[in-house]
């Protein structure tokens, strides 16, 4: 369950607000591969689902700095940057700094909108 993005892999600070492109935006639904599928909500909440496990939290994006946090990591944040493609379709994820097991999902994932 670590492993999961926990996505929440946030601290809500700037939910749903723009990233790398200046324009993007992370609320919605995304997908990468067959490997995990994951819902970012608008008031910073996520749900995401890892194989058969399925994990909330809440999340927040300030620019291409993202940070999650959620129950299965506990208080135990994690930092990302963001990119998006030029048509904010895809959204490719970096670790900066997560002492979690999401970082080994979630450290180097690249999301598709659905």
């Amino acid at each position: 369950m670590k492993r999961i993005l926990a996505f929440a892999t946030l601290l809500v600070a700037g939910c749903g607000s723009t990233g790398g492109s200046g324009n993007c935006s992370l609320v919605g639904a995304w997908k990468q591969q067959t490997v995990l599928s994951a819902t970012f909500n608008g008031d910073g909440s996520y749900s995401a689902m890892f194989g058969s496990t399925t994990d909330t939290g809440m999340w927040s994006l300030n620019g291409s700095a993202f940070s999650t946090t959620d129950a299965a990591c506990g208080s135990s944040p994690g930092t990302y940057t963001v990119s998006f493609s030029s048509d904010c379709a895809t959204a490719t994820f970096a670790l900066v700094n997560d002492s979690c097991g999401r970082a080994g999902t979630l450290g180097h994932a690249v999301l598709t909108r659905q």
